[in-house]
């Protein structure tokens, strides 16, 4: 989390991690998307920026 000139910048990515129950299926990663950039309503009076990875 960075705070600049007061924006919050939130870094959220997805983790790559197979669930317990997939894990003897044969399964294969598509990697992920680009990052995205949401702005979201404020927090506390400061705006708020969500950068976010997602796998595909």
């Amino acid at each position: 989390m960075n705070k600049e000139d007061e924006i919050l910048h939130l870094y959220l990515k997805e983790i790559n991690s197979i669930c317990k129950e997939y894990r003897e299926s044969k399964l294969s990663s598509k990697g992920f998307f680009d990052k995205i950039t949401v702005q979201d309503f404020p927090i506390r009076g400061h705006h708020a920026h969500l950068h976010i990875i997602r796998r595909r």
